[in-house]
């Protein structure tokens, strides 16, 4: 009940229509990265895509995709169960599956349609294939490591925290295991290369997902500050005593650093792993018949507090998808920030995020929205808001005009698809005219 109140009560996030326009676009035959850009791994796009084929054009598609998913984090429950089991017990594994359930932030962010849930299953997954009492199943156990690769870039810092664990603790893995996990793990890797090398993706792919994002300014004292933090931090617990039977210790520790020390932008959806492992300990913890009631009520309420579950319900975005539907054809070109309009093209192939924006505004990509505006024929825009680089801004707010929660051009537009205006000069006049003194103009 509880996340079935999430559904329906927690805000859409930013990245869902993003998401969902990319599996819109493989929906449509279009490739992602080579048509449609987009700075996230493919596999959610990929797996759901089928499903999107089917999905109405409006609003509603957003309610459908997240009860789509949902499984997947019922499923990160159950396994989160399995995993916990043989290290603690039943009933501490049933504790911390319960709690975990609705622990914050994992509850709103499993609720929302994003890559995030696959990333979490998949790992979960290879976790408890490793644990299994019976048999380590380690080449599945490697395959599902590499579906949370494809899953998720912020994949890449959490086996490499595994890594080091097993390093810190001096525990080798015997040969034949290790094998079988690169192994299993090289078939999805290759698979996805092969299959995005043939649809002339792959380079796109490296540079959208992995070039771009590292471009990302970072602070030089948090970079120096980090280095020399890793440096300090990761001998000294290299070196300390090991211990048998504390490999998820040792993994909070290294992921945690890594990503202090080196992810260049912080989220709390990036330390969603350490989600579970928190609620294994509450479960590893003795306590009373009537305290699994209380923490569950507690991580409830924190979860509540955490969405701010009690504010009114913002619309917009699905007002601006349906507005978008009616106004348009699906030949038609929208302008976004990122596939906010999630079924049709948009005008300007970079997105907006948080990457994009920076990278923009610095000089280090082009503002040449204006440009891709009149060469897409775009006359469909979303509302005015501050994360529009500025050139681009100025553009839409001189040549296009209110329409309810959309925007559409004005005539001047046509005349410059029409080439009855110089576009470079009209768009330069815009431009200058728009940064002088209201006063002036």
């Amino acid at each position: 009940m509880v996340r079935a109140a999430f559904l329906f009560l927690w805000r859409l996030d930013s990245d869902e229509p993003q998401h969902l326009h990319v599996v819109w676009a493989w929906s449509r035959g279009l490739t992602q990265y080579r048509d449609v850009f987009d700075n996230h791994f493919p596999l959610l796009h990929l797996l759901f895509a089928p499903l999107m084929h089917v999905m109405p054009e409006s609003s509603a598609t957003f309610l459908w995709m997240r009860l789509a998913i949902a499984p997947f984090a019922i499923g990160c429950s159950w396994l989160l169960y399995v995993i916990g089991k043989p290290l603690i017990g039943a009933r501490g594994a049933a504790i911390a599956t319960i709690v975990f359930s609705v622990m914050p932030p994992w509850l709103a962010k499993s609720v929302e349609f994003r890559n995030d849930t696959l990333w979490i299953f998949f790992w979960l997954a290879a976790m408890a294939l490793i644990v299994a009492p019976r048999r380590a199943m380690w080449f599945l156990a490697g395959v599902a490591a590499a579906l949370s690769v494809l899953a998720s870039v912020k994949a890449l810092p959490l086996l490499l925290a595994h890594a080091l664990a097993v390093g810190s603790q001096r525990r080798p893995i015997a040969f034949d295991r290790a094998m079988r996990l690169a192994c299993g793990a090289a078939i999805p890797i290759l698979a996805a290369i092969a299959f995005l090398a043939s649809r002339g993706a792959l380079d796109e792919m490296v540079h959208q997902t992995l070039l771009l994002n590292a471009q990302l300014p970072v602070h030089i004292a948090r970079r120096v500050g980090g280095a020399v933090a890793f440096a300090v931090i990761a001998p000294a617990f290299a070196l300390r005593a090991p211990r048998t039977g504390d490999h998820f210790a040792h993994f909070a520790v290294w992921y945690t650093v890594l990503l202090l020390c080196f992810w260049p932008s912080l989220t709390p959806r990036d330390f969603l792993p350490l989600v579970p492992l928190a609620a294994l300990a509450i479960g590893a913890s003795r306590v009373g018949r009537n305290a699994p009631v209380a923490m569950f009520v507690i991580a409830t309420l924190a979860s509540v507090y955490w969405a701010r579950l009690w504010r009114p319900l913002d619309t917009s975005r699905a007002r601006f998808v349906d507005a978008v539907v009616a106004r348009t054809s699906p030949d038609d070109v929208v302008f976004d920030l990122k596939g906010d309009a999630v079924f049709r093209r948009r005008a300007v192939f970079r997105i907006y995020d948080i990457v994009g924006r920076t990278l923009t505004n610095n000089g280090t990509l082009p503002d040449r929205g204006p440009e891709e505006l009149i060469a897409s024929r775009c006359c469909v825009a979303m509302k005015d808001a501050d994360y529009i680089p500025p050139r681009t801004r100025a553009f839409l707010n001189a040549h296009f005009v209110d329409a309810g929660d959309l925007r559409v051009c004005s005539p001047a537009v046509r005349d410059l698809w029409s080439g009855k205006v110089d576009t470079n000069r009209q768009v330069s006049h815009t431009l200058s005219v728009r940064a002088l003194p209201r006063e002036q103009r």
